[in-house]
């Protein structure tokens, strides 16, 4: 089980998710407070499961080919978990 860190805003955005797969729900809903935020525990298929969900919603300006702003956050999630694979 892998740990990843996530700030409030993470947490709010995947709590906020409408179509998560009921072992991603669980796995949100056991987020846990720490100092610096809140640390999401994972399994390596909850960590793939969230990976894609959170793709499906990343945008990019198609002028600069950057996240947009109001996606960051998901693109965050996405690396936080890659992250925490790397370990």
């Amino acid at each position: 089980m892998m740990q990843v860190p996530i700030t409030a805003d993470m947490l709010a955005a995947l709590k906020s998710a409408a179509e998560k797969p009921d072992t991603l729900v669980k796995a949100v809903d056991a987020a846990k407070a720490d100092g610096r935020g809140f640390v999401l525990p994972l399994t390596g298929d909850q960590a793939i499961a969230i990976t894609e969900m959170c793709e499906w919603h990343i945008r990019t300006d198609p002028a600069t080919g950057k996240v947009t702003a109001d996606t960051k956050v998901w693109d965050d999630i996405v690396r936080a978990v890659q992250r925490a694979e790397e370990g």
